[in-house]
């Protein structure tokens, strides 16, 4: 373990000295790559030291050092961090008491609807697909779980009818065919998980 923080604090001082840089000169794509990097590194180990908490604010605190307009250097490294984001609170979502895992899986779904733009303005298809799929992934165990806790079948009936009803709403804007796909997919599971 012994060789793990000290990796964690050299990342923190380079993180140190990059931020210092970037103060010097804020528009600097470069350094903000360096920032950027550096974060989503730190992010990465403690993800792997299992301290998801601090991880996600890593992750979090990246998105926000990439400011437009977004060059070449800095698209790839915020799309990396959105989808680490989305990653780390669907794992999460697998832990912990039931509430703990809604409120994961509720952010999941959050982060993907805030960034489509993001996706869609770079023409960032392959990632856009990625985030779409792992956040209707989160909006179904989501709904999943809050329809199994409802006692009544009557209610619980009705609450599978609205779920595939706000899939197909998404399927009806959506124009990238592989989406339309998934939520057609979605669609009939939930409609299997609903006889």
């Amino acid at each position: 373990m012994g060789r793990i923080e000290e990796a964690k604090q050299r990342y923190e001082k380079a993180l140190e000295i990059r931020q210092i840089l970037l103060g010097t000169d804020p528009d600097n794509v470069s350094y903000q790559s360096y920032v950027g990097t550096t974060l989503n590194n730190l992010g990465a180990l403690l993800s792997n030291m299992g301290r998801i908490e601090e991880a996600k604010q890593r992750y979090e605190n990246a998105l926000e050092i990439y400011t437009e307009p977004l060059q070449y250097m800095t698209i790839g490294r915020k799309s990396h961090s959105i989808m680490k984001l989305i990653e780390l609170n669907t794992e999460q979502a697998k832990k912990g008491n039931q509430y703990n895992q809604m409120r994961c899986l509720k952010e999941a779904v959050e982060l993907c609807k805030k960034y489509q733009d993001f996706f869609i303005k770079y023409e960032l298809k392959h990632e856009r697909e990625l985030v779409t799929g792992a956040g209707l992934s989160a909006y179904i165990d989501f709904l999943l779980k809050n329809i199994r806790a409802e006692s009544n079948t009557g209610k619980r009936a009705g609450e599978y009818e609205k779920a595939i009803k706000a899939v197909e709403e998404l399927k009806s804007v959506e124009k990238d065919e592989a989406i339309s796909k998934l939520c057609d997919s979605t669609s009939y599971y939930l409609s299997g998980e609903n006889l």
